[in-house]
Formats: structure tokens, sequence, C-alpha cells
């Protein structure tokens, strides 16, 4: 944040603002605190707010750094966020449910169980425990922004697991 610089509006220099000879003692007292009440309304009205605001921000960054420092410890112990933990769902064949047109099988995971918070996630399908079959190869994984579900498209049923990774 850059500060207004402070400006005085009379100057010592001026025997228009000052002048050599008052006959007014109080006029006198007057010109004399003029600079000091001007630096005082300066540091009081302009440069402790802001730094009161700075201090502030500083807080609040801290308080974020503080929060980024635990998560980087809780990554380092085997603690990761829950959003980016991985999820393993399992499914047994008799879990996927016909299409209407009757070309193939869909399986609906729901966010609860794969608790990815949007579709930018990968993953890896397994049928019975081994990847790259034609099953786990032919399945389309689609994710439905409405709801959060995961679908899972194939042309027939397999049981397996999916386990997702990311956010």
């Amino acid at each position: 944040m850059a500060l207004t610089k402070l400006e005085y509006k009379k100057m010592w220099t001026s025997s228009g603002d000052f002048p050599t000879y008052e006959d007014s003692e109080q006029q006198v007292r007057a010109d004399l605190q003029y600079h000091p009440d001007a630096i005082r309304d300066y540091l009081n009205g302009t440069v402790a707010p802001a730094v009161e605001g700075l201090e502030e921000a500083q807080t609040q960054m801290g308080e974020k750094l503080d929060e980024h420092g635990q998560a980087i410890v809780d990554l380092a112990a085997g603690n990761p966020p829950e959003a980016v933990k991985a999820a393993r769902v399992e499914f047994g064949a008799e879990d996927w449910a016909a299409l209407l047109d009757g070309d193939g099988v869909r399986l609906i995971i729901p966010q609860t169980a794969h608790r990815r918070k949007n579709g930018d996630f990968g993953f890896t399908l397994w049928d019975g425990g081994r990847t790259g079959t034609w099953n786990t190869l032919g399945t389309d994984v689609r994710w439905d922004s409405e709801t959060g579900d995961v679908s899972l498209l194939a042309e027939e049923a397999f049981a397996g697991a999916i386990v997702f990774f990311g956010v």
C-alpha cells in the first residue's frame, strides 16, 4: 500500500505563512505548533491506519503459512488432507445396472464413497486385481457435475475396484 506523502500547507521560509514579527503571542505559539501538529495528524491519520492494516494482513498471512506448514507436516507423516486422499471403491459384478438402451452397463459411485470435489481426478481401475484387461480398458469413467457422482460405463459387468486420487 502506497502512503500519501506528508505535505505542509505552510512553510517557514515564506514570510506570508510565518511573518518575521507577530504582535500576538497567541499567534506566535500557533505558528510554532503548526509543524508538530501537521506531523502528528499525518502519523495518526495516514501512517497508523496503514500500519494497522499491514499488521492484520501479516497476521492473516502468518495463519495461512501455519496451516500450510501443518499440512506439509501431516503429508510427510502419511496423513494427507482428506481432499487428496486416495479412495478405493470395490464392487462386484452384481453392483452394475443395465443401461436403458440395453447397450452395456453402468455403475454409479456416490461422492460420499469417492470423496472427489470436482472432475479433476485420476484413477486406476482393476478387474479382479488385474489392470489393463479388456474390461478395464473399455470402461468409461464419467464425473456428474450436478450430483458429484462418478459413473463407470462398460460393455459388461465385472468385479473389481477403482482407486481415485487427486482432488
